[in-house]
């Protein structure tokens, strides 16, 4: 691992620069097949030495027909001639393309990644004597990310990465890439690059992933437990977004992205379970310590918070646009032997099916079933596959697959391994978050303590309850307690926990809960004077705006009283007028009558005119009987004329 692994990393990054400029399989290759001509001093050379000088010259190993068909390019292009299945240098046309300037500006950034780990790891205890033993480091802990696209990984390759990672190497490496994501952003995009890189190159070995092809065709996803539970937010937050990166990328991939419905039963089952246990010490003790459990345990969740959970997840998985689908009826020819299958399934110590094993073949039934015999030979036509974390479940399932004399793409995958192919279809904005939350979620995972420390761990707590130098209450503080992660995350190997270093913990847990506790006094009193602040703030603008709507109001019936005022003005001026109008017309009538009177009609000749005359003769008889019986003058009649329509105007304005 270690000799030349600068070199052999510069060549990674050289291929995903290649890689992100669109170009096809074999052109990715070329440029290094070329710099390799142009250094290599020989006249002439068959493929196979091309080959092993390309490995020689940029550890890349090139599968030997790529470099046939390679060859016959340059060939085609004049700097080669062929004869008899050997190649000869045409030195009338050169070829220029020299690689070092892009390495030895490659390689700068990989040694100032190799001197910040070598700082980083000496102040945290670790003696690292080079840079290529820094990028050593670095780059076995990457792939321990990486290794899962190799879909048919044997299970020893899986193991010695499993114990690569509890190494306290390892974990440094991990703190390091942690630190360099959080505040450092040029450190971490020279790392993610890494990790990119090494992914590309090891796809490009691989027969059952068509990099040519940027969407899968017809390809349904089936999802596991674990995942499902980090998708839906129960797990911590770097595993929950790399999880819906991941459901995103494969989308962008033209891949469907489904649940079987008894998956969602299985995660029910997994919640009753914890549900029935986590509301005592003694019942946090029973449980297995699984990403799960940790993440409920550690905030703090109530039985009934955790059934609350369960009753939500078909309607939080749908939200987050999963399909939901029954296992398809179950048809023998299409399962192969399921016998055999559980029994890989099964631990050593089982005997029986239990309910884990049972979902698995489910799962793996109906995938076949959904396949309906069809071999595919490239994950882009697969049809189906179910997804799962666990690296022994694929191993698994995979060797059982093979054993039936079963050809093409297995029915399982890892879900790491599913993500840098839907990454490497298309390696655009999204999917370079996706790898960046996924290299948290590593460095995370990395740091948690193994199975055996944590054991060793709750059982030292244990004693000391029963000793009553803790407290119940103390002993589950401890437990979910963040200090406690942060603290066992540094312990490299299983005997640097002892008494002394648990008594350490339990010392730093109750005193950040008493720094916690000040802190969250002095936060409610910073909370209780602003609210006094704004309650007292609030009491001034209510009170001035009191005062404003006082103003508002007075201005207003002022305005109101004005108005009222100058309509009242009106209504006497019009009934002013009626009643002027009206006593006018009356006198008119009285003079008329009493000139027509005393002449006898004598001045009117025409018909209409005596008619007119009669009219006026009969007004002035009524007042005069009005003024004699009733004692109501044409004054009287004019002054009531203008009360009446002075009361109609005011009804009819002022209401």
């Amino acid at each position: 691992m270690k000799e030349g692994t600068i070199h052999g990393l510069t060549t990674v990054a050289l291929l995903k620069v290649n890689y992100d400029r669109n170009v096809d399989h074999l052109d990715l290759y070329m440029p290094f097949v070329l710099d390799t001509l142009n250094a290599w001093p020989v006249n002439e050379f068959a493929a196979e030495d091309l080959a092993a000088q390309t490995l020689a010259r940029h550890g890349l190993k090139i599968p030997f027909e790529a470099i046939r068909t390679i060859l016959n390019r340059v060939r085609k292009q004049g700097h080669l001639r062929r004869d008899y299945g050997r190649y000869f240098v045409n030195p009338g046309k050169p070829i220029d393309v020299d690689l070092r300037p892009q390495r030895e500006a490659i390689d700068r950034e990989h040694i100032a990644v190799a001197r910040k780990f070598i700082e980083f790891a000496a102040a945290h205890k670790v003696d690292i004597a080079s840079a290529e033993d820094a990028l050593s480091a670095i780059l076995t802990f990457l792939e321990l990310h990486e290794v899962a696209i190799l879909v048919d990984t044997p299970s020893d390759r899986l193991t010695a990465a499993a114990e690569q990672q509890s190494t306290r190497e390892s974990r440094t490496a991990a703190l390091f890439i942690q630190g360099a994501l959080s505040s450092d952003p040029p450190l971490a995009g020279y790392i993610q690059r890494m990790l990119e890189g090494l992914v590309l190159k090891n796809a490009l070995l691989l027969a059952n992933i068509n990099l040519t092809k940027r969407q899968f065709t017809g390809l349904e996803v089936f999802f596991d437990t674990v995942f499902l539970f980090r998708v839906v937010g129960l797990a911590s937050e770097p595993y929950v977004e790399a999880a819906r990166e991941a459901i995103a990328v494969l989308r962008d991939a033209n891949a469907g992205t489904s649940v079987f419905d008894i998956t969602i039963d299985e995660m029910r089952r997994v919640l009753s379970a914890v549900e029935r246990l986590i509301g005592t010490t003694s019942g946090v003790h029973q449980l297995r310590p699984t990403d799960l459990v940790r993440f409920l345990v550690s905030r703090r969740y109530r039985p009934s918070d955790v059934a609350e959970a369960a009753a939500l997840l078909d309607r939080n998985i749908r939200q987050l646009g999963l399909v939901v689908r029954s296992v398809p009826a179950h048809i023998p020819r299409f399962t192969l032997d399921e016998v055999e299958l559980a029994k890989v399934l099964m631990r050593g110590d089982q005997t029986d099916i239990d309910a884990r094993v049972d979902h698995d073949m489910k799962a793996v039934a109906g995938v076949l079933t959904f396949r309906r015999g069809r071999v595919a030979y490239s994950l882009d036509n697969a049809r189906a596959v179910f997804s799962t974390t666990s690296g022994l479940v694929v191993n698994n399932i995979t060797a059982w697959y093979r054993g039936q004399q079963a050809h093409g793409v297995s029915p399982v995958i890892h879900q790491a391994g599913l993500s840098n192919i839907a990454w490497l279809k298309n390696p655009g904005a999204a999917a370079t978050r996706l790898k960046r939350g996924e290299l948290v979620a590593l460095c995370a995972a990395a740091l948690r303590p193994t199975p055996q420390i944590w054991k060793r761990f709750t059982d030292e707590l244990r004693r000391l309850r029963d000793s009553q130098v803790l407290t119940s209450d103390e002993e589950v503080a401890v437990l979910t307690s963040r200090l406690t992660d942060m603290r066992l995350a540094e312990i490299g190997d299983l005997e640097d926990l002892d008494s002394d270093t648990v008594a350490d913990i339990v010392e730093r847990v109750r005193e950040g809960f008493a720094t916690e506790a000040e802190q969250v006094s002095h936060a409610r009193e910073e909370e209780l004077k602003s609210r006094l602040a704004a309650a007292e703030s609030t009491a001034r603008d209510y009170e001035s705006a009191g005062r404003s709507a006082d103003e508002m109001a007075q201005k207003s019936e002022e305005a109101r009283r004005q108005l009222e005022l100058r309509v009242i003005g009106k209504v006497d001026s019009i009934a002013r007028g009626v009643g002027i109008s009206c006593h006018a017309a009356l006198a008119i009538a009285i003079g008329a009558g009493i000139l027509l009177g005393l002449t006898g009609f004598s001045i009117v000749s025409s018909f209409w005119a005596k008619i007119a005359a009669g009219a006026f003769i009969v007004v002035f008889t009524l007042l005069n009987f009005v003024d004699l019986h009733l004692g109501l003058s044409a004054a009287d009649l004019r002054r009531k004329l203008e009360s009446y329509v002075e009361r109609t105007l005011k009804a009819w304005w002022l209401g």
